[in-house]
């Protein structure tokens, strides 16, 4: 699973694997492209969380697609669709 993410309209999307901490503040997570030099972790937090998507082509997609422009409704991956709620402890 990746897990995917939007902060001011930039949108990311992270392997599961890379996960090192959640809590109800946000998620910790490895970066692949590094922070800072000397840094390989990144914060997320949890109000950012978009959902999950299986499999890597599709998290590339939702990572590139665009939000058309004056849309009232926010996008979501799939698995936020229809007002899905994330859980309170999710387990990885």
């Amino acid at each position: 699973m990746y897990l995917c993410f939007e902060i001011d309209d930039k949108r990311a999307a992270f392997p599961e694997s890379s996960l090192v901490n959640f809590d109800e503040n946000g998620f910790t997570v490895r970066s692949m492209i590094g922070t800072r030099q000397g840094k390989d972790m990144a914060f997320l937090n949890i109000d950012s969380f978009k959902g999950a998507m299986p499999t890597f082509e599709q998290a590339v997609k939702w990572v590139k697609r665009m939000p058309s422009k004056g849309a009232a409704k926010q996008q979501r991956p799939p698995q936020q669709q229809g007002g899905a709620k994330l859980p309170e402890s999710p387990s990885f």
